[in-house]
């Protein structure tokens, strides 16, 4: 009897949290709809937009309501997960959470390694955003077409390819169930990876001295390539992709009740410390920062962080280390707006910030190597609950 009470009460909670999280989207959705309707009607421009950052009383409104949407989609989520089925990232994932699935704590928890990853990313951040205010020339200069932050950015997009096909290699080599489906998800990691590093050098056009083609003349660069046939489409359309699975997809992911193919997804989920080593990306834009979606991702990974920050331990390393990476995402995107007349060109950015994308993915590539290499030999599953 006792149990069936506490089986109608815990039932009662779940449909209490489903109410409320529904009630936190749908106004969030709303506020979104908002800013779509001030672009539409009051202001009326594109959602991709771009041009000098606006602080007029209508923008700031406009940035309200993104910031309150922002705010209310992690809320409806966190909640969900500070009073949910207790779910745990498991140990085998960087970043986790100390206790176990019988005895969950909610206390983000971090390893050596955990910590040296993200503060190199951080370190690294810091450099880019010194050399910027030290010297917008060389900033400008390192990252101009065919210098050396594209050629790191390539590089790095082609390893990550390689990567995922010795991934493919090693399921191939000790994986009886689901195999057709990592198969498929390694391939579409590999191909994806190397199609984006061949646009980023516009396929060895510039290296190879080949004269561009009559079908290529058209587009914005007049390159061997194709995201700038659209490229305003294809780059929010990048970025926001890039939010969606470093940042949103392993804030969200555990809560969500998978059942067999989907469960496998598990296995690439990336863990709250890869989340925190991608998320100063986010804070490289100027001319992109009155776009809707880029605001949205800079203000929902803001919150993720500092809702990371609520559930580390009062003093903590991982208190600091969720803090200090708060902070840095503010300061960068704040850096870039207020010194942003001084870029030599105003999307000079965007190639700083092309270069973190592929190196978290790298982190991202090791990281699912090692995973699956553990899973192959010792038959350990890689769960994100």
């Amino acid at each position: 009897m006792a149990t069936t009470l506490v089986v109608e009460e815990l039932n009662k909670l779940e449909r209490l949290l489903l109410t409320r999280t529904s009630l936190l989207l749908i106004t969030a959705a709303a506020a979104v709809l908002a800013v779509r309707g001030i672009d539409e009607f009051i202001l009326k421009i594109g959602l991709f937009r771009e041009g000098v950052p606006d602080f007029s009383p209508i923008y700031l409104c406009r940035t309200l309501l993104i910031i309150l949407s922002s705010w209310l989609l992690v809320r409806a989520f966190s909640e969900n997960y500070d009073a949910g089925n207790g779910h745990q990232i498991a140990a085998i994932h960087w970043g986790r959470y100390s206790g176990n699935a019988s005895t969950p704590s909610k206390k983000l928890f971090f390893d050596k390694l955990d910590r040296s990853l993200i503060w190199s990313m951080q370190l690294l951040s810091v450099l880019f955003l010194a050399l910027f205010v030290y010297s917008p020339d060389y900033f400008f200069s390192f990252g101009r077409e065919g210098n050396v932050i594209e050629t790191l950015s390539a590089s790095f997009w082609f390893i990550n390819s390689i990567i995922f096909i010795r991934v493919f290699v090693l399921f191939r080599s000790g994986l009886a169930e689901f195999v057709f489906f990592h198969y498929l998800v390694c391939t579409l990691f590999a191909v994806a990876f190397f199609v984006i590093g061949m646009e980023e050098v516009s396929w060895f056009q510039r290296v190879l001295s080949i004269e561009t083609p009559d079908f290529f003349a058209s587009n914005l660069q007049g390159e061997m390539n194709f995201h700038n046939f659209h490229t305003d489409l294809i780059e929010n359309a990048y970025y926001f992709s890039v939010f969606a699975f470093l940042i949103a997809f392993p804030f969200v992911y555990h809560k969500l009740p998978f059942k067999g193919y989907l469960a496998e997804l598990s296995h690439y989920c990336p863990s709250t410390a890869l989340l925190l080593c991608s998320a100063s990306f986010v804070g490289y834009n100027y001319d992109m920062w009155n776009i809707l979606p880029i605001q949205l991702a800079f203000f929902v990974t803001l919150f993720v962080v500092l809702h990371y920050f609520q559930l580390s331990v009062k003093g903590s390393v991982e208190s600091l280390t969720t803090l200090t990476t708060a902070l840095l995402l503010i300061v960068t995107q704040l850096v870039f707006i207020l010194k942003g007349d001084t870029f030599v060109r105003s999307w000079d950015v965007t190639e700083y910030r092309e270069l973190l994308i592929p190196l978290s993915f790298f982190l991202y590539g090791i990281h699912i190597y090692t995973a699956t290499k553990n899973r192959v030999t010792t038959g350990a599953v890689a769960v994100c609950e």
